[in-house]
């Protein structure tokens, strides 16, 4: 029992220790931090916030700046080492997920990456013209997808992924889905917007969908309840559908449902 002890003990003193001089992430040379945090996994593998430092340097630190010096260079050497980065972020989140499944919310850090790798494949095939960086860049947008979708599954209420995946699917044209999650993104605006932080429970909440014209909501039988228009629904997808670029698109949508549902919010509190 104390030879075990120590063992155990010498494990978690070496990886925490590791990890301690690894931290702040950036302050050190990148040799130096990745001997550190190298260490730290071989500690202890199965060690979930040794993995997830490694995580955050290799994409965070690392590969960010490595995005940031490709700029329009045509050196071959630079892309190779963003290639490798890519690898060892897929490897760091791979071995979190090992230890323990949906490990606070990886799917998400999964749909960063690989959100993060369209855009650089995208870039890549401008200084290239090779074809193999265009379907790589289609490969990594529809893994960006699958990957939200099982985010939104674990949690629901993370409205930026809902926003992420309805602009993967106006540059994948997928007119019907896109339809469905502005739906999906009005419960999680009344939610997010009007319930929480207020002391209101799910609980006190409906949210229904109708044919109506407008949206409207009610206070009765000690509930909020929402009545959305589907064809409020309609006209906000049809309106933000053909916007592409990123910060248009929140712009848009954040404008159009603070005219929707904020006086309705008003409303109630008063």
């Amino acid at each position: 029992f104390v030879v075990t002890g120590f063992v155990l003990f010498l494990s978690v003193f070496t990886c925490e220790n590791n990890i301690r001089k690894a931290l702040p992430l950036g302050s050190k040379s990148e040799q130096e931090t990745q001997m550190y945090l190298n260490r730290a996994v071989k500690a202890m593998p199965g060690n979930p916030y040794a993995w997830t430092q490694k995580y955050s340097y290799d994409f965070e630190v690392k590969l960010t700046s490595l995005l940031r010096e490709m700029g329009n260079a045509k050196d071959k050497q630079i892309f190779d080492m963003i290639d490798k980065t890519f690898e060892d972020v897929i490897n760091d989140l791979n071995k979190l997920n090992e230890i323990i499944p949906g490990y606070q919310d990886v799917w998400s850090k999964f749909a960063n990456l690989y959100i993060t790798k369209y855009q650089y494949h995208a870039g890549k095939w401008q200084v290239f013209n090779n074809f193999d960086d265009l379907r790589s860049a289609n490969d990594s947008i529809n893994l960006a997808l699958q990957y939200l979708n099982k985010s939104i599954e674990m949690n629901f209420l993370n409205q930026y992924n809902h926003l992420y995946k309805m602009l993967i699917l106006t540059q994948n044209e997928n007119r019907a889905q896109f339809d469905e999650t502005v739906k999906d993104y009005f419960t999680v605006r009344i939610y997010i917007d009007f319930a929480r932080g207020k002391k209101i429970t799910k609980e006190q909440i409906t949210i229904n969908y109708t044919n109506d014209e407008t949206t409207t909501a009610e206070f009765s039988n000690k509930k909020y309840n929402f009545f959305v228009s589907l064809k409020d629904v309609k006209r906000l997808s049809e309106k933000i559908y053909s916007i592409k670029d990123n910060q248009e698109f929140q712009s848009v949508i954040a404008a159009e449902f603070h005219n929707v549902l904020t006086p309705l919010f008003q409303k109630l509190k008063g």
